[in-house]
C-alpha cells in the first residue's frame, strides 16, 4: 500500500498533485490511502465548495481517507476517518511507500 500524505496548503499545486496522483493510482487499482494532516484539515473545513468536491473524488474511487486529529466533521466530509497518532504510526508502518506533499 502507498500512503499519500497531504501536508501542504490547499492553495498550492501540491494539493492538486496529491489528489491527482492518488486518483490515478486508484484508477490503476494500485492500493493506496490518503492522509490529511491537522492544519490542512482545518483549512479544508473552511474552504470553498470546489475544494470539497475535489476531495470527495477520493470517496468515489474508494480511497481510504484519513485525517490526523480529533473532533467531528461536517456531513460532506464523513468519508474521512479521524485517527490519532498511534493509528497514524500504524498506517506509516504498514505502507510500502510514503509520499508527502
Amino acid at each position: 500500500m502507498i500512503l499519500i500524505i497531504l501536508n501542504s496548503s490547499i492553495e498550492t499545486n501540491d494539493f492538486e498533485h496529491a489528489l491527482e496522483l492518488t486518483l490515478t493510482m486508484a484508477d490503476m487499482d494500485i492500493e493506496c490511502m490518503f492522509m490529511i494532516m491537522p492544519e490542512i484539515l482545518d483549512t479544508i473545513k473552511n474552504s470553498s465548495l470546489d475544494r470539497v468536491k475535489k476531495i470527495r473524488q477520493l470517496e468515489l474511487f474508494n480511497v481510504p481517507t484519513y485525517a490526523l486529529g480529533n473532533g467531528s466533521l461536517k456531513d460532506e466530509y464523513m468519508f474521512i476517518k479521524m485517527i490519532d497518532k498511534t493509528e497514524f504510526r500504524k498506517c506509516i508502518e504498514q505502507s510500502e511507500k510514503v509520499v508527502t506533499f
